[in-house]
């Protein structure tokens, strides 16, 4: 079993030195075959987590590649593309649009060629991605990312807070180019990327005319913050959803003080966790898929001053009972004379009340 680690470093590595994968083979005889990578499906559109469809093909953000080539009658492989990072910077090649391109570190770009046979699988992830002037990398926000070449399946790992965010998406694509019913072997390889973790955003909105409070904290205690996950290469054809295992500990509290534009205007709904710590713009917390039992008891609590006041309230509702990966939950909170109402919002929407004692 071999594994292979992914880090900021091997990012780095890969940006400044020439690659050192298996020589490139003959190509094609009918045209160049380059191998070129589109980016991304509607998924990414439909669960709206931190990274989606418009942003995730911006300029500077990377991915990282591996590319394992077995060939019928041998039972050996190759690491074709062995771990090696490609930056989104759309080329004109031979005429072709090509989205992704692995920097060869003399300011250029190295190219990869489809082999004449052989099937060619692909595992990619991302490793860096911006978010207006902020950069985020794997490296720093989660412990490690690693590959296993012989079972082709990713192991993540990692603690998320406030301060550790990074938008862990992956996929597969696997191409046998023998397929005799392929008419077009070599078009650009579609990746279907998936989100590895959830996204829940809270909101606080005053609907008291005659106040002004200002918030000062939002804790979300009981809820799970370290993991590992266990993404298997699916086993059926590109497409097919990969099994994903996760195993979660370490639960505790995310507290969040919040101390700038932090006055409740009447009827203006307050994201409250946007850009604290490596939250993004949209403040979205990303945190581990949560079954049932490990959501029940999670709450979360809201302090406010002027006057001094906290709302507490359950994060499993009649309609979230648990938390799904590349899902978004949108909590807004509602302030009102004697009361707190709250909304959740995955598709669908739905409405919980607390009454407080008067």
């Amino acid at each position: 079993m071999r594994i292979h680690p992914a880090s900021v470093l091997s990012i780095l590595a890969a940006l400044a030195i020439a690659c050192t994968e298996t020589a490139v083979p003959e190509t094609l005889p009918d045209g160049p075959g380059l191998i070129s990578f589109n980016a991304f499906t509607e998924d990414l559109h439909e669960t709206k987590a931190i990274l989606d469809g418009d942003n995730f093909s911006t300029d500077g953000n990377c991915i990282t590649v591996y590319d394992k080539l077995t060939v019928s009658g041998n039972p050996d492989h190759d690491m074709y593309i062995d771990g090696r990072t490609a930056e989104y910077h759309p080329l004109i090649e031979d005429g072709a649009v090509t989205q992704w391109n692995f920097p060869d570190g003399n300011g250029g770009y190295r190219k990869y060629w489809w082999t004449k046979h052989g099937t060619h699988s692909f595992t990619v992830f991302t490793s860096l991605y911006t978010d207006g002037d902020t950069v985020h990398n794997l490296d720093g926000h989660l412990d490690s990312a690693t590959y296993d070449e012989d079972t082709e399946e990713l192991t993540v790992s990692g603690t998320l807070d406030l301060d550790r965010q990074f938008d862990f998406c992956y996929a597969h694509h696997s191409r046998n180019l023998d397929d005799v019913n392929d008419l077009n072997p070599k078009r650009p390889v579609a990746l279907d990327m998936k989100h590895l973790f959830a996204a829940v955003q809270f909101n606080i909105m005053n609907l008291v005319p005659d106040r002004q409070p200002a918030v000062t904290e939002l804790t979300i205690s009981d809820i799970y913050r370290k993991g590992t996950a266990a993404i298997s290469k699916p086993a059926g054809t590109t497409g097919s959803t990969a099994a994903v295992s996760y195993d979660l500990s370490s639960n505790g509290n995310i507290r969040a003080d919040i101390t700038s534009d932090n006055i409740l205007t009447p009827s203006v709904l307050k994201n409250l966790l946007a850009g604290i710590g490596t939250i993004g713009s949209d403040g979205c917390l990303l945190v581990w898929p949560h079954t049932n039992d490990q959501l029940n008891g999670a709450t979360a609590t809201v302090e406010i001053s002027s006057p001094a006041d906290s709302y507490n309230f359950s994060l499993v509702t009649a309609n979230v009972t648990r938390w799904d990966a590349g899902n978004k939950y949108i909590y807004n909170i509602y302030i009102q004379d004697n009361y707190i109402s709250f909304s959740v919002k995955v598709v669908d929407w739905k409405t919980d009340e607390i009454i407080l004692e008067e």
